[in-house]
């Protein structure tokens, strides 16, 4: 059989927009290539105009065995690893270095500012601390703590980015702009340790030109001299010949400059130029990685995934009690080194060899103090106004829930903070809440009291209202077994979009995605119950044109790309083009793991299944169990007819299902009614 050529689009999104979108084979990371052969041609496109154009075999494309999702780091090969004074000793051979520094060298006293991890248990025990309310209340917002980390044990970091945390805080709390200023101090409160004066000894030297940072804390600001050294917050502003240091998350002085939420690192993940000045800057150069974890995966980690491909790329991480094969970033060398040693670490031991500083004790805070430190900052900064009211706290936690995709506790929490204030969470709230818990047909009704009772009457957010919630009860009805319905939904959407003369590609990028790709996946879910093929054809061609428009929708949010390589591969599996499929799917798995969204990994698994994939049983498998373990017994049900090859793309298997999937909704309101204020 011939070879089949690919055009690939790079998995950072709109990253060049002069690549077309209809692409086959999405996103896929080389690592992937590298285990099935897959030739690439130019790489990347922001360094290099020309496009990528590997060439697959149907069979290559089919056997995607070396993607483990079981082993996250075999597949990009094992690092060097070297002793410390090894890597001391040639350090000056590959001067000039860029440095990436993270919130480890910031620990050490006398700087002393908290990691992430302490910083949200921190925030959380705020959220969950005893006040005037009723017993009943706090116990409550106690034991929801104690399920959010029984359901992620270990640090709620690992599961939930710290960004998103404290996004989720910001949104209902009004101190976090506050605490930032509080916790991570500005140039001239800040007091840089020894690790902070190691660096700027070694980019006045000359064996560092370009130091990188995701912290918010001023304190390399301090010590660095302006005059040979500049500050920047974009990476295009950076002076050719001349060092650097750039604030890639921008700094605590300049509130307008920080991405510490899920909608600020949005904005960068959709800057082409952002992303291509942090790849030209880094391609081909040796990077040096101290207190830095590879953590930051909304934004970061992807593009210095892609970063390492390019020739000459070294990342050269100095691990302090890090597992390289939890680093998704291929990487050329690791080291051990301890930044509370009294020799200090790397940076310490580097500028003290070429004799530009001398090593000074550290004062390392422990996880306990830092803690302990994190709670005294909260604590000041709501000491003006006293603690978060009860309702505000449960509808953060709920708020959290949700994001967790823990829809059950996450509608808990919410109906309590609307028993505490009424207003406190609206009814659009819940009825999203509802569809998180599976509760389709409540939700579906509770949109509909809301396009009766509560559209605005100014134009504008009137019909941004309307298509909103003509979407959010489409989905319902959907995911509910009732397609049909869910079409009558979309068609008011699409008559309140020709009523205002608009398109749905004008709207903001949230209702866009609302819109195009939930109607598409509707489309196709009509296109598999038809048993007259021309209709099925004529469905499944309005779909792959709505995923067209949504792929050129830019400023999406972060999880709207993988979802949207789901609904392609849909679309793939019900035209019977299985490798298609599985390229995609494979880079959306990619992604969803970086968010440990259970349910979308359910659904990716359950696709995998269905495009043939030969590491889908042992996935359902997990699945199953875990399935079993949350009592989630619909989603049990799918998965063992998938397991068992009814994955509902024949005509009567998917009727079957749907007809399956009502009666369960409708059984659910029967045996645990809600009582939703």
């Amino acid at each position: 059989m011939p070879d089949i050529g690919i055009s690939v689009n790079t998995d950072i999104p709109d990253m060049c927009p002069s690549l077309h979108r209809t692409f086959v084979l999405a996103a896929v990371p080389r690592r992937v290539a590298m285990r099935t052969d897959v030739r690439f041609g130019d790489y990347p496109p922001a360094l290099n105009s020309g496009p990528l154009r590997p060439v697959m075999t149907p069979g290559q494309a089919s056997s995607l065995r070396g993607w483990a999702p079981l082993d996250r780091r075999a597949e990009a090969g094992r690092p060097r690893e070297v002793a410390l004074e090894a890597f001391l000793e040639g350090f000056a051979a590959r001067a000039p270095w860029v440095l990436l520094v993270g919130a480890g060298v910031s620990v050490a006293a006398p700087a002393r500012v908290p990691l992430a991890a302490p910083i949200i248990e921190a925030l959380l025990s705020v959220v969950t601390q005893p006040s005037d309310g009723d017993a009943g209340s706090i116990d409550a917002l106690r034991q929801s703590l104690v399920d959010l980390r029984r359901r992620r044990p270990g640090s709620l970091t690992r599961y939930m980015p710290f960004e998103a945390i404290l996004g989720e805080v910001a949104a209902h709390s009004a101190f976090v702009p506050s605490l930032l200023k509080a916790m991570f101090p500005a140039e001239g409160t800040a007091r840089p340790n020894r690790d902070h004066r190691a660096v700027a000894e070694l980019v006045r030297a000359g064996y560092v030109d370009l130091v990188l940072t995701t912290n918010l804390d001023e304190c390399l600001e301090g010590v660095l001299d302006r005059h040979s050294c500049s500050v920047h917050y974009e990476l295009g502003e950076v002076t050719p010949k001349r060092p650097a240091l750039v604030k890639l998350h921008g700094t605590v002085s300049r509130p307008d400059s920080l991405a510490a939420t899920p909608a600020g690192l949005a904005e960068r993940v959709n800057d082409a130029s952002w992303q291509a000045s942090l790849l030209s800057a880094i391609a081909g150069r040796d990077v040096l990685v101290v207190g830095y974890s590879f953590s930051d995966f909304l934004d970061l980690s992807r593009l210095f995934e892609l970063a390492a491909t390019v020739k000459g790329t070294r990342f050269h991480w100095a691990r302090h009690g890090g597992d390289w094969q939890r680093v998704r970033v291929p990487l050329f060398s690791v080291f051990e080194h301890d930044l509370a040693a009294p020799t200090g670490g790397v940076l310490v031991r580097l500028a003290e060899q070429f004799g530009l500083v001398r090593a000074d004790t550290a004062d390392w805070a422990s996880l306990d103090e830092q803690v302990a430190q994190a709670r005294a900052v909260v604590a000041a900064v709501l000491r003006p106004t006293g603690l978060i009211d009860l309702a505000t706290r449960f509808k953060t936690l709920g708020a959290l829930f949700y994001w967790l995709e823990d829809g059950r506790r996450a509608l808990d929490m919410f109906v309590r903070a609307r028993a505490v204030d009424p207003a406190s969470v609206d009814h659009h709230l819940l009825a999203r809440a509802l569809l998180r818990a599976r509760r389709y047909g409540a939700a579906v009704r509770t949109f509909d009291e809301l396009l009766r009772d509560q559209l605005p009457s100014e134009p504008t957010s009137r019909l941004e209202r309307e298509v909103d919630w003509c979407c959010g009860a489409a989905h319902g009805a959907a995911a509910g077994g009732r397609p049909l319905l869910a079409a009558d939904y979309y068609r008011r959407a699409s008559r309140a979009l020709a009523r205002d003369g608009l398109v749905a590609e004008e709207l903001k990028p949230y209702l866009a995605d609302q819109y195009l790709r939930g109607r598409a996946a509707n489309e196709i879910r009509l296109a598999l119950v038809a048993r007259d093929p021309q209709v099925r054809r004529e469905q499944l061609a309005l779909a792959e044109d709505l995923l067209k428009r949504m792929s050129v929708v830019r400023n999406v949010e972060l999880k709207t790309r993988p979802h949207l390589f789901l609904d392609q591969a849909r679309l793939a599996i019900a035209r019977g083009e299985r490798p298609m499929a599985q390229a995609r799917l494979v880079m959306a798995r990619e992604h969803m793991a970086y968010w440990g969204d259970g349910h979308d990994l359910v659904v990716c698994d359950r696709l995998l299944a269905a495009a043939d994939h030969p590491d889908a049983r042992l996935l359902l498998l997990r699945q199953i169990n875990r399935a079993v373990r949350e009592g989630h017994w619909l989603e049990l049900t799918k998965l063992t007819a998938d397991l068992l090859g009814w994955h509902g793309f024949a005509w009567w298997q998917a009727r079957l299902r749907h007809r399956f999937v009502r009666f369960w909704d409708q059984a659910k309101d029967v045996l645990v009614p809600l009582s939703v204020p």
